[in-house]
């Protein structure tokens, strides 16, 4: 406890500079005054370090790490004023901010997600500047985050350092106080370790977050002792089951923070900030069931990999549903199917509600020969507050279809209704079900508006194709679940969206959308988290089982034509199988966008573009739609073409980092290498690891050194993620190691890996350096001549 005498001192020491007012409050390590500055008249507050601590570590010694932390400058850290030593006393001043500390935000009750994701953001933003200045903070936690106004001040930046240095201890100092606050304390601090570095404070990040959105910390013990022994051996309880709600992608971003390895984090604020950064709007970022982990999906561990690899991964997946602006649609667009409102507070039917859209849409499209605007598109306007009016005019429709559902003991009661461009209602209908039977309720709601608008718009329209189909509602359960898991774009929620499609199947042997779905999810993991070649084998064996179940289902043929590319390099009869599919329904946005990404990538420029213009028509605010045509350009030489449609991604959303990578490539290859790197360098900061097109860009600058570097880590992440052999090729390559660079390119080819196969069209990009080499010219005669068995 500060004494009287220790006030009395501070206001004689400091009576000509600040007149101290009253006492504020009390720390672990620091007693906070009120006081007026006397020049600058304005309220401070002077923090005084307790008198065992600044007699153990010493004036000098904290003035010195003060003194460096009073070098930050940063909109969200609350500045350093002064400091010094006041007759023993050692302080430091800061402004006064009358508004309450995030301690006090957090004991008022539950915060909503958008605002409790834009203060961890500022923070990360602060965190990220001090980092870049070599200042780690050491001990973040709500009582060290001030709110002033609507934005979050982080303060105390240099104090935990300056005593751990002083007292040698990392956890605990010899006085018994914490270095660091015991229920933030990131593991390496807990047990005490000599070499903290800014994951620290980012694990501090994840559980400052975690008790924002779940309203108290991961681990709650009635000591320190048992806190810091949470923090070293224990699994924190996932965000979700706290917080039910909150979106897949943010929960990924904060649980990720508070990986008990430094090298499982972020590895940066940059990086954390970036992914936090699009929950932080009222919407609170993408729907959960259309989330991508941080950035996520955006922010996948997919650093190493080229935007081209990424195409092929989430082929035709529903990705991406932020952005404004975007091409207008043709007239044959006239209708599109709104996000269902899941309404009544039972997030676990969110699944059951954006399943249902999707499915419906599909289904209208197919089976009346309308052309509906897609998922890309209207995913955007979940939970929007636009008007009807101006949501059609946003996607330029003439009809939107809406619904409402509620759920309540076994039953689930859903109201549609369909209205024109100016909110005119055209119809309406409810249904009450019983909620395991979702697949007949789908069923009898897309036949009856399948029913109106064939009056509306086309009298000789046929009906519903799949009305009659039966399939077993536990099984179309599953299949729901299973595409809310694939759509989160994970590497678990990839894996569970496999298992549930399989027991899906297991109930439903011949169903065909489910197995088409499985094939989806294994095409998405092979490359980014498995080798090539044994994903895309699974992917075309649950495509054979669509086929077999439904031969009629264009997803199926067009997945299975992929994978024949793919998994068997058959180019021409995936070609053919693609067109098949399209042919069946030539406005599938799944199916449309796989094939154009095939076309980019295997050099069929003009068509690809052709088929991309055709994906934008259908789905004009889809920025992923917009990538794949840029794919097409990029890949067929046509650089400016590609950066002006890249800029037309960016545009769409912000967020889509593959925009950069391509950028990348195609300064690069215009000779524009400066601001080739820096399109890498963006591409990095958010994606979360190295590209190779970078180390192949600093190559043919002369920096090898930053070329070296590069190639470096490539490497070093290839040893705990999958990455390519063609991409490590590329870089040796580049970097005049050629023996190497074959080496790996038989690995590749000896391993059937698809992208290399693809990948030699574009030799003068990856590989100029082996041109001429006469065993890179036989390997390129061997892999296009080669032809893998079924």
């Amino acid at each position: 406890m500060p004494t009287t005498s220790q006030r009395a001192r501070l206001s004689a020491a400091l009576a000509d500079r600040y007149r101290i007012e009253q006492e504020l409050g009390q720390g672990g390590m620091a007693t906070v005054y009120l006081a007026e500055d006397l020049k600058h008249h304005r309220k401070v507050a002077i923090k005084v370090l307790r008198e065992d601590l600044a007699a153990s570590m010493g004036a000098s010694r904290f003035l010195r790490e003060i003194e460096i932390a009073a070098q930050l400058q940063h909109p969200n850290i609350l500045p350093l004023l002064d400091s010094g030593d006041a007759g023993g006393l050692l302080y430091y001043v800061m402004p006064y901010i009358p508004g309450p500390t995030l301690r006090e935000r957090i004991s008022q009750g539950e915060m909503p997600v958008h605002e409790a994701a834009r203060l961890i953001a500022e923070v990360a933003d602060a965190l990220a500047a001090a980092h870049a200045q070599g200042v780690v903070h050491r001990d973040i936690k709500p009582d060290n985050v001030m709110l002033s106004g609507r934005h979050a001040l982080v303060a105390d930046f240099g104090v935990a350092k300056a005593v751990s240095d002083a007292t040698g201890h990392g956890a605990a100092t010899t006085v018994g106080v914490a270095v660091g606050t015991p229920a933030y304390m990131s593991p390496e601090q807990a047990a005490a370790e000599p070499n903290i570095d800014q994951r620290s404070d980012i694990y501090a990040v994840g559980v400052l977050a975690y008790e924002l959105f779940a309203g108290r910390p991961p681990f709650v013990a009635p000591t320190a002792q048992q806190l810091l022994a949470a923090h070293l051996t224990q699994a924190p309880e996932p965000l979700g089951k706290r917080r039910p709600g909150i979106p897949a992608g943010l929960e990924a971003v904060v649980m990720r923070c508070l990986a008990k390895s430094p090298d499982d984090r972020w590895q940066t604020a940059t990086l954390l900030h970036a992914a936090l950064e699009p929950y932080g709007t009222p919407s609170g970022g993408v729907p959960p069931a259309r989330t991508a982990t941080g950035a996520a999906a955006r922010r996948l561990p997919w650093g190493a990999l080229s935007a081209v690899t990424a195409v092929i991964i989430i082929a035709g997946v529903l990705l991406w549903r932020r952005g404004t602006g975007g091409s207008a649609a043709p007239a044959s667009v006239s209708l599109a199917v709104l996000p269902i409102d899941n309404v009544g507070g039972d997030s676990t039917k969110e699944y059951l509600a954006d399943g249902m859209t999707t499915e419906m849409a599909s289904a209208l499209r197919q089976s009346l020969g309308l052309d509906v605007v897609g998922d890309l598109s209207t995913f955007r306007f979940k939970h929007t507050s636009l008007s009807p009016n101006a949501i059609a005019r946003e996607l330029h429709v003439g009809l939107l279809l809406t619904g409402r559902m509620q759920s309540q003991g076994g039953r689930v009661r859903l109201q549609m209704q369909l209205n024109d461009a100016a909110g005119k209602l055209l119809w309406s209908n409810q249904y009450d079900r019983e909620s395991k039977d979702n697949f007949a309720l789908q069923d009898e709601i897309t036949s009856a508006v399948a029913g109106e608008l064939r009056v509306v718009l086309r009298p000789t329209a046929v009906a519903v194709a799949h009305a009659g189909r039966t399939v077993s509602p536990e099984a179309h359960d599953l299949y729901l679940r299973g595409m809310f898991e694939k759509n989160k774009l994970s590497e678990q929620g990839l894996n569970r969206a496999v298992d549930l499609f399989q027991q899906a199947l297991k109930i439903d042997s011949n169903y065909a959308q489910a197995a088409a779905a499985m094939g989806f999810a294994y095409d998405m993991l092979a490359d980014a988290y498995i080798p090539s070649h044994p994903g895309h084998e699974l992917a075309m064996a649950a495509a054979k089982r669509a086929l077999a179940a439904d031969s009629m289902l264009a997803e199926a043929h067009v997945l299975y034509g992929f994978e024949l590319a793919a998994a068997n390099w058959d180019l021409p009869a995936g070609d053919a199988e693609m067109r098949r599919g399209l042919a069946l329904n030539p406005n599938a946005p799944d199916a449309l966008f796989m094939y154009a990404s095939f076309l980019g990538i295997t050099g069929a420029t003009d068509s690809g573009v052709a088929v991309s213009n055709r994906l934008i028509a259908v789905d004009p605010l889809s920025a992923m739609a917009s990538m794949c045509r840029a794919l097409s350009l990029a890949f067929g030489g046509r650089f400016r073409e590609a950066l002006r449609q890249d800029s037309i991604t960016k545009t769409l959303d912000a967020n889509v980092v593959y925009a950069e990578a391509w950028d990348g490539m195609s300064l690069r290859e215009l000779g524009r290498l400066p601001e080739a790197v820096a399109a890498y360098r963006r591409f990095e900061a958010v994606s979360g690891g190295p590209a190779f097109g970078l180390a192949i860009t600093y190559a043919r600058m002369g920096q090898r050194d930053s070329a070296l570097a590069t190639t470096s880590r490539l490497e070093a992440q290839s040893r705990t993620t999958w990455i390519e052999p063609v991409f490590l090729a590329a870089a040796h390559a580049e970097l005049g190691d050629s023996d190497h660079a074959l080496s790996l390119l038989q690995t590749a080819f000896d391993k059937k890996d698809w992208v290399l196969r693809f990948s030699l069209n574009y030799d003068s990009y990856w590989f100029k350096k082996l041109d001429g080499d006469p065993r890179f010219e036989a390997l390129k005669r061997k892999v296009v001549g080669t032809t893998w068995s079924d």
